[in-house]
């Protein structure tokens, strides 16, 4: 966003996050930008104005936990959006989880010299649901000091049918179903990006 800022394109931001949008609003002011920021789930946005373009900015809409909240941020989205303007909405369907995806870890050296590390705790898939829980152990250790905090982090997938359906229903139209590679989609893609406009 803020390279689109920085061309002069009118764009506003949207966060769930309030340390997000605080570390948004440093990183603008560092390159002497102006940004208009909302604190707002995509569910409950009510910015009182309408949008030519509508964004996500990566599988962001796979965090919302079930059907139900996907179909009110479709609603959310249909009323700010233009008439004649678009929506893009990249998706994915995780990879149903390995034996050994168990113990997992990740590790790197961060700038400051300390080591990060992620552990895989546990993963939980309901087909049923469509979900899938991810337990994380993170761990920063600098010299004697470590620490360590565990989340879970959820993804929802959308079959490609259940999602245009669910876009209709909004009173969306899908214009068009890219893959992961920008061309139509196929039933191989588990990345996918949908383009929707008003019916």
């Amino acid at each position: 966003m803020l390279d689109l800022r920085e061309q002069g394109l009118d764009v506003e931001g949207l966060d769930s996050s309030a340390d997000m949008l605080d570390r948004f609003r440093v990183n603008a002011a560092a390159r002497n930008l102006e940004v208009t920021l909302h604190h707002a789930t995509f569910q409950s946005m009510s910015l009182g104005k309408q949008f030519r373009s509508i964004f996500l900015a990566g599988a962001t809409f796979n965090l919302l936990p079930n059907d139900a909240a996907a179909t009110s941020a479709l609603s959310r989205i249909a009323e700010h959006l233009h008439p004649e303007g678009s929506a893009l909405i990249p998706l994915f369907k995780p990879q149903a989880p390995a034996e050994s995806d168990i113990g997992k870890i990740t590790e790197q050296v961060a700038r400051d010299g300390a080591t990060v590390r992620v552990t895989v705790v546990d993963i939980e898939r309901d087909e049923s649901t469509r979900n899938q829980v991810t337990q994380l152990r993170y761990e920063r250790v600098l010299g004697d000091d470590h620490e360590i905090a565990e989340r879970s982090w959820l993804l929802h997938w959308f079959e490609i049918d259940q999602f245009e359906a669910m876009a209709a229903e909004a009173g969306l139209s899908t214009l068009s179903v890219r893959g992961g590679d920008g061309e139509p989609v196929t039933t191989h893609d588990t990345a996918y990006t949908f383009i929707l406009g008003h019916m």
